[in-house]
């Protein structure tokens, strides 16, 4: 790729960049769930633009915007894992694979207290799922990708004692195409 082809996208990085700072204050001002999976979206597309851009040049200035725009992705990676991490809502989000892209402690600690397992990024969601549960929530992930928002009220026993949680399913929509679920639970006890 020519130098034209590297300023194309580098153009096309900081133009996601000066998005993603506006979707960021948003989930600053609002929490919206829409907002959230917006960033996460963004985020995906910035590190393949990363990806490819680091391979395809290799003049200095190049390297030297790359370096600027990598210090910002961890910036506003930083900025949206604060964001999730600053409530006591669990938090995560999935691809259409149902592996895990974005989780927050909240979710981990509440998965590994109910089925004993610590979730992390890449792995199923469904892991260690007992049946009905895997079905269940297998369905409920397959509704929101095909580009249904909604929400449940579901009753576990952790531990012998009832919980009540509300859940709402946000889909995450990339060039026309539902690519993930953005999930948000939520303590109705």
């Amino acid at each position: 790729m020519g130098s034209a082809g590297a300023i194309e996208i580098n153009d096309t990085i900081l133009s996601l960049f000066s998005q993603l700072k506006a979707e960021i204050e948003g989930v600053k001002k609002h929490s919206s769930d829409d907002t959230i999976a917006a960033i996460d979206k963004h985020i995906c597309r910035l590190e393949r633009l990363y990806n490819e851009l680091i391979h395809t040049t290799g003049s200095k200035g190049s390297v030297n915007e790359l370096l600027k725009v990598q210090q910002r992705l961890h910036e506003n990676k930083a900025n949206l894992i604060s964001q999730i991490e600053n409530t006591n809502d669990s938090i995560w989000s999935v691809n259409e694979k149902l592996q895990i892209k974005t989780i927050n402690s909240n979710f981990v600690n509440n998965y590994k207290t109910a089925f004993g397992v610590s979730l992390k990024e890449g792995v199923s969601v469904l892991i260690s799922l007992p049946e009905p549960l895997k079905s269940i929530w297998r369905g409920r992930y397959q509704r929101a990708l095909k580009g249904e928002q909604f929400s449940i009220t579901d009753r576990f026993d952790i531990k012998g004692v009832p919980n009540y949680t509300e859940t709402s399913f946000n889909p995450i929509k990339l060039n026309n195409e539902f690519v993930g679920v953005a999930c948000f639970s939520r303590d109705i006890t």
